[in-house]
């Protein structure tokens, strides 16, 4: 079981990478979630199975890890029980690591284009700024919104990770250096999505922002005005300019 792997996985990237895992036979010594389905569908493999609190339990110890999707910050103390670790990460690093790809990706587009895309990366002690095993531009056209963008990242990052997986595993590939990175936290985030009326924006930044931190209904931009908070989208149609 040495060359076996942990499979960290929630939600749809989880279970898709679970499933292509077990359908080209790879050796799975235990899956970690938080997720019932998933773990449900260990439990009817027969593969060992915990939540994130009680893995260690039960962990026996193998060389890969696999984060697909985990909400969980990893420790070194943890990603040292492995000597290879791939995260698969919603983001072309290195450019919008961290958190909330989708919407910095947009965002920063206001300064040209927006760059976004899918990479496999190797999980290092630092956050997000391991080496690049893998990744794919994915070509986004405007007005996309953030709830949009996050929905094609997401299923970019199971066929990247499905195209990949096996040149990583049979060593073909190693990951590559990092260099200059941008990478954003949720505080930045949470802060961006506020509008005053105060600000002082252009239209353009104005329009991206809106765009960008649009995962209606529960998500949105938030607009300030006279003491009293309101949640903001915006719909872009194109028209002929004949039709005006």
């Amino acid at each position: 079981m040495e060359n076996s792997i942990a499979l960290f996985a929630n939600k749809k990237v989880g279970i898709e990478v679970f499933r292509y895992l077990i359908s080209n036979k790879y050796p799975i010594c235990i899956v970690v979630s938080d997720d019932c389905s998933i773990l449900e569908f260990a439990n009817a493999l027969k593969i060992p199975c915990s939540n994130f609190d009680n893995f260690l339990n039960i962990f026996g110890g193998c060389k890969w890890l696999v984060n697909a999707w985990s909400p969980h910050y990893l420790n070194v103390d943890i990603l040292n029980l492995f000597q290879y670790r791939v995260n698969i990460h919603p983001s072309y690093a290195p450019y919008c690591l961290g958190n909330d790809n989708a919407a910095w990706a947009i965002m920063n587009g206001v300064y040209g284009e927006i760059v976004a895309g899918v990479s496999l990366l190797e999980m290092t002690d630092k956050i997000d700024e391991g080496g690049i095993w893998a990744r794919k531009r994915v070509e986004t056209k405007f007005p996309i919104k953030g709830y949009e963008l996050q929905e094609i990242l997401i299923n970019e990052c199971i066929a990247l990770f499905c195209d990949k997986f096996n040149d990583i595993y049979n060593n073909l590939i190693t990951p590559k250096k990092i260099e200059k990175i941008s990478k954003y936290n949720r505080e930045q985030t949470n802060n961006a999505k506020y509008l005053k009326e105060d600000d002082v924006l252009s239209i353009k930044e104005v329009v991206y922002k809106v765009l960008a931190n649009d995962f209606s209904p529960n998500y949105t931009s938030i607009f300030e005005h006279n003491g009293e908070t309101y949640k903001m989208t915006i719909n872009l149609e194109k028209i002929n300019k004949e039709n005006i």
